[in-house]
């Protein structure tokens, strides 16, 4: 691995399609306080209505904040389907399905907090029927790709790459033998990541975002940070399509994702960190890491402050 080469980032996806959407709120052309029902098909709100959801009373804060009551499809049965079929090509569609097929709705929105991918294929069919795209076009139009020079970030399968990046790393899951190489990315696409790119690329995205340089609007942008409580009484510490935590002391906002990425930006030192490891099994060394940076970076912020 080199420090230019992109990453298979995942979940850290959710962060770019709650930014999309606040975008869209930005642009009057949505709001996340809309039932979803106003922007999905026909054929997705029949088949989430035959399972009993009122997608009336499910609004588009509830997606982004996994407390729409929506159950999930990502689970043991589903990864060892995708383990003896690891070439089998998704759509949304097929997803969307399985998730009606293995679960009911676990409640009403706010009812209970549950992390899962269905929410953000449904957040992706939301951008393409507001703007009439691909949402990955979209995504990449409303988040300021060019502006911001990020040429090295893109969605395999969906489009191709630039000819001056650098091949993606290899990815591994140690306790299933499982090399990113070998898989059609097409699994954990459309909700749960797809997203390639560089940790540099990972950083700048985060910190031009927490630094009002996509989302101008500072009220819109705040609302990303908002946490719903929920009656089952989570403290999720889950914002929009972001996890709120602390490292050695510092607030942080960010993201981690399936293989060993996360990407957290720290507002009392105005940074943002990303880092890639490549075996999920030693996501204990992403700690230790994040650690070490921040403690390197508290180091030479008390070093100027003494200066």
């Amino acid at each position: 691995m080199t420090p230019d080469q992109p990453a298979l980032i995942v979940s850290s996806k959710k962060t770019y399609i709650s930014a999309t959407i606040l975008r869209l709120q930005e642009q009057n052309k949505l709001s996340i306080e809309e039932a979803i029902k106003n922007h999905l098909t026909d054929r997705t709100i029949q088949l989430f209505e035959s399972d009993g959801y009122d997608l009336d009373l499910i609004k588009i804060k509830h997606l982004l904040s996994h407390t729409s009551g929506i159950e999930g499809y990502a689970d043991d049965v589903y990864l060892n389907w995708v383990d003896k079929n690891q070439k089998h090509r998704w759509t949304r569609d097929e997803q969307l399905e399985l998730t009606i097929k293995d679960g009911n709705p676990l409640g009403k929105p706010d009812d209970t907090f549950n992390y899962t991918d269905a929410n953000y294929l449904l957040c992706t069919e939301i951008i393409e029927n507001v703007t009439k795209k691909p949402f990955y076009e979209s995504m990449k139009a409303l988040l300021k790709y060019d502006q911001f020079h990020f040429s090295n970030t893109w969605f395999p399968t969906l489009e191709p790459k630039n000819k001056e990046t650098k091949s993606l790393v290899h990815q591994y899951w140690g306790e299933k033998n499982w090399d990113s190489y070998n898989h059609d990315i097409s699994w954990d696409l459309y909700g749960g990541g797809g997203i390639a790119t560089t940790t540099k690329e990972l950083a700048q995205f985060s910190y031009n975002l927490f630094n009002d340089n996509i989302i101008k609007d500072k009220n819109t942008l705040n609302q990303i940070f908002k946490t719903i409580e929920t009656k089952d009484g989570k403290d999720n510490k889950y914002g929009l399509g972001l996890s709120i935590g602390n490292v050695e002391g510092y607030k942080s906002y960010g993201h981690g994702g399936f293989w060993g990425t996360v990407v957290l930006y720290f507002p009392e030192m105005d940074t943002s960190i990303a880092v890639f490891i490549l075996e999920r099994d030693e996501r204990i060394l992403r700690k230790n890491v994040l650690e070490a940076l921040v403690l390197e970076l508290t180091l030479i912020k008390n070093k100027d402050v003494a200066n």
